[in-house]
């Protein structure tokens, strides 16, 4: 009360325990501090629409702090994983960690994935095209969700979104329950 608290610079705090996540015995902190921002927020949309499931497609947009997170929790899940990136330059980094990485530069080498997506995780935070990302989910079942807080409004394809029946959808943040 009435202390600066020194943010990441503090060597021991007091907060409420429903703020409070337990580490497992053996996890060093700089693993579980990831797991706590871009874990949780990956995590949270694939765990709705991923885990548990047979057979999953995800399609992962942008490959850095994001992106990398949700591949490898998607991995983790049993899904089939294609980045899309804007160019090749990360394509072995992208087979390190058993996923394809198609590049968006490329239209027919999107269009090749047309309707064959479950998910697509977006992490990307600034203003893209979104359409072609859009015509690769499956008809009924696929859903786009959206990570990155872009400020211009997003152009809807809505003869594609009606004809398909795909979804697309925010999410922010998983909430202690699920980071736990």
């Amino acid at each position: 009360h009435g202390t600066p608290t020194q943010g990441g610079y503090s060597t021991d705090m007091t907060v409420h325990q429903r703020f409070a996540f337990k580490v497992p015995e053996g996890m060093p902190l700089e693993v579980a501090g990831p797991l706590c921002c871009a874990g949780i927020t990956t995590y949270s949309p694939l765990s709705r629409h991923v885990k548990g499931k047979k057979d999953q497609h995800v399609g992962v947009v942008g490959f850095g702090g994001l992106g990398m997170m949700a591949v490898k929790i998607a991995k983790a899940m049993g899904a089939k994983v294609t980045i899309f990136s804007r160019s090749n330059a990360k394509k072995g980094e992208a087979a390190a960690l058993g996923a394809e990485l198609v590049a968006t530069s490329e239209p027919e080498a999107v269009g090749a994935l047309a309707r064959s997506v479950d998910t697509i995780i977006d992490t990307v935070s600034d203003f893209h095209d979104i359409g072609l990302l859009i015509s690769t989910l499956k008809p009924v079942t696929g859903t786009l969700v959206l990570l990155g807080g872009v400020l211009k409004p997003y152009e809807l394809p809505a003869f594609g979104l009606l004809f398909s029946g795909t979804r697309v959808e925010g999410s922010l943040i998983g909430g202690c329950d699920l980071t736990q």
